[in-house]
């Protein structure tokens, strides 16, 4: 996945990002924004080693394992007038996590000053 940036027309968001998996709308008195949500899973990685004994003799065993991994990473763009206005990328969040929560945590810490771009 690509990354856009404060600026960039809307047009040019889904050539770097595709479609969004989720949007919204928020009105307020200075005008419309509009909020796509991006959500991607990340293949995780496992290894794993044993050892043990049994009756006077011993093993020793590993594997590794790969899937679609238990990580997501967000990306929140919000647009007004045909403009990206906020590029907001969350990396490494849990499965259990949504789009909403990561929305409400990226507005919590915007209001404090704290982005992630």
């Amino acid at each position: 996945m690509g990354k856009v940036d404060v600026g960039y027309d809307e047009d040019l968001v889904p050539m770097a990002l595709g479609k969004p998996d989720e949007t919204s709308n928020e009105v307020d008195d200075t005008g419309e924004t509009v909020i796509w949500g991006y959500t991607r899973s990340r293949p995780g990685i496992s290894v794993g080693l044993g050892a043990g004994s049994y009756g006077g003799g011993s093993a020793v065993g590993g594997g590794v394992g790969m899937g679609s991994g238990p990580r997501r990473d967000y990306t929140i763009i919000e647009l007004r007038a045909g403009q990206v206005t906020s590029a907001r990328y969350f990396d490494n969040w849990s499965t259990s996590s949504s789009f909403s929560r990561v929305k409400k945590r990226s507005n919590a810490d915007a209001s404090r000053g704290r982005l992630n771009r």
